[in-house]
């Protein structure tokens, strides 16, 4: 059995936009193994028009749910999945001069894991799990007509965990790259958004651990 409630809250306003989505998700099961969990998520956005050209652009938003099944972390023992906290936000500017499209976006994104409930008693700490995102990333366009945009994207930034070193005494903290390409559509009120494709690497600072890309 699964329940959700859902709402939506979107801005009626003539020059600015703004908008807030929630939800809440329970499931349980009915007959077999027992299953119980709750999941909940809250995000916002915000575009604010300073001038014909020149836009601020704001988004928020935090899900709390039990850790993805799929998760490459396995721990032996335990009675259910610690549950997995994120904490995002982001702050942007966009600047148009001409046809040409510049922006300039910071972002934030915290994931924090709760502890997890051991099979034989107590609990597993996963504080060495927790780390924090930082990104900045600086793109720039061409706007060949009002529906299409081409740009490119380039990001710089670092994770850094909670923890100088994990369990297993390696610093996993790293520095972030991220190239991207794409364009930007805009077919009218009723759709919009963008397509890209990139690559991103991740350099830890322990030398024993190798780049993920």
């Amino acid at each position: 059995s699964e329940t959700t409630l859902r709402f939506i809250a979107t801005s009626d306003w003539p020059r600015h936009r703004a908008s807030m989505e929630g939800y809440g998700t329970f499931r349980k099961s009915l007959s077999g193994a027992e299953i119980k969990d709750f999941s909940a998520g809250l995000s916002g956005d915000a575009e604010f028009e300073i001038s014909e050209s020149f836009r601020i652009l704001a988004a928020l938003d935090y899900s709390s749910a039990p850790e993805s099944a799929s998760s490459p972390v396995t721990i032996v023992g335990t009675v259910s999945r610690p549950i997995r906290h994120v904490i995002g936000g982001s702050l942007g500017v966009e600047k148009d001069v001409g046809k040409l499209r510049f922006g300039l976006t910071g972002a934030l994104n915290r994931e924090i894991f709760g502890n997890a409930e051991l099979s034989s008693g107590g609990t597993l700490s996963q504080t060495d799990r927790n780390s924090t995102l930082a990104t900045v990333a600086l793109r720039g366009g061409y706007e060949i007509s009002p529906a299409l945009v081409p740009f490119v994207e380039l990001e710089a930034g670092g994770r850094y965990y909670q923890l100088d070193r994990d369990t297993a005494g390696y610093a996993r903290s790293a520095n972030r790259f991220a190239a991207r390409a794409g364009v930007e559509l805009d077919l009218g009120e009723k759709v919009g958004g963008e397509i890209s494709a990139g690559w991103v690497q991740e350099r830890p600072d322990d030398r024993r651990l190798a780049s993920i890309s």
